[in-house]
């Protein structure tokens, strides 16, 4: 089923300057002009990010820009993912102009590469309400079982690091070592699912990505994060976890490389909750004392999306992330072939009943 290499699928990887690429993003409509304005006042910082991450380390690829460029039918499409845990990709900017086919080429051949490359879980985001990649990635779970992954709705957040809310004293944060590594599968287990609990790989005992930091540094970028526990008085067991990521500037379109992510016990009473949220947010913020950006992004549920609106954040854009694990790297595989083939089938009925109507 997985193919030997890019190859096999006619593709290539990391062959394409980045500036050509970009200029190809616009010229197929995914980097509109509202993208662009956001991106603008730091795109010389984000293209010498991708430049330098694209860059080999160690035999190892940190960032593959897979290209299917068929000339004979003009269709064209790309993808990149890159090295978002020790063992985990991120999955991103599916790019197309002209047919599925290559879309499809670019797919199956990175999740054959990174199933060659051992990897253990894979992610991808995307707008619930944009129809084509909701098909394709919004379904998997039905094919891959809720074992092997998940789908997750997300708010993602932005807020002024230097207006961040106020806390109470009843709440306490701390940073998590690589010690505390069972009791936070545990709680991420909880909180989240076991899916995003594995795919995060906190049993690894590398809970900060030193391991995958020291490869970034290797090009002069960085790759790493920070873990925070939050306890209330009177409850025994923790009520929130915030991760704060940090990567280069701009792997993601949207900054997600750079997102901390929130997660709260449910059934805290209101109160609680949100003081809660306002301590994670607050201690979290100092991962980010270098940012390039004035600004905290926060990715979390609804509900506590909500509360963060009362806070003073700003909602950016509400994604859906799709997460799956190795074990269900083949049935992905099958179910993204089988999708375009039913596309494929599709398009040649359209077109027989298109010739037959001529004729007639």
């Amino acid at each position: 089923m997985f193919g030997d290499g890019y190859e096999a699928f006619g593709c290539t990887v990391n062959q394409i300057g980045v500036e050509e690429l970009f200029a190809k993003y616009e010229s197929c409509g995914f980097l509109y002009a509202a993208k662009r304005e956001r991106l603008n006042p730091y795109l010389p910082l984000i293209i010498e990010n991708w430049k330098r991450s694209m860059s080999p380390v160690r035999g190892r690829l940190l960032h593959d820009v897979v290209v299917c460029d068929n000339l004979a039918t003009g269709a064209w499409a790309s993808l990149s993912y890159w090295a978002c845990c020790n063992r985990a990709v991120h999955s991103q900017h599916l790019v197309s102009c002209g047919k599925s086919e290559a879309s499809r080429a670019t797919l199956l051949a990175s999740q054959s590469e990174a199933n060659n490359r051992g990897v253990l879980s894979s992610q991808n985001w995307f707008r619930a309400e944009n129809r084509y990649p909701s098909r394709v990635f919004g379904s998997c779970t039905l094919s891959l079982g809720p074992d092997n992954a998940v789908i997750n709705p997300y708010s993602l957040m932005e807020m002024r690091r230097d207006s961040l809310p106020p806390t109470a004293g009843d709440i306490q944060v701390h940073r998590c070592t690589d010690a505390e590594r069972l009791p936070l599968y545990a709680l991420a287990n909880r909180l989240c699912g076991c899916v995003q609990a594995n795919a995060d790989e906190w049993t690894c005992g590398d809970i900060e990505l030193a391991q995958l930091d020291e490869q970034y540094k290797e090009v002069g970028l960085r790759r790493y994060r920070r873990v925070f526990i939050a306890t209330a008085k009177g409850i025994p067991d923790p009520i929130g976890i915030a991760t704060a990521y940090r990567g280069p500037l701009g792997l993601s379109f949207s900054f997600l490389e750079n997102r901390c992510e929130l997660w709260l016990d449910p059934y805290l009473d209101d109160e609680r909750y949100t003081r809660a949220i306002a301590a994670l947010v607050n201690v979290a913020a100092e991962t980010y004392n270098d940012f390039e950006l004035p600004i905290m992004l926060v990715t979390t549920d609804e509900c506590a999306g909500n509360v963060m609106l009362s806070l003073g954040a700003s909602l950016i854009q509400k994604y859906s992330r799709s997460l799956w694990l190795r074990p269900g790297f083949a049935a992905w595989y099958k179910h993204v072939d089988s999708f375009y083939s039913r596309v494929f089938s599709a398009s040649l009925r359209h077109k027989r009943i298109a010739t037959n109507g001529a004729a007639t």
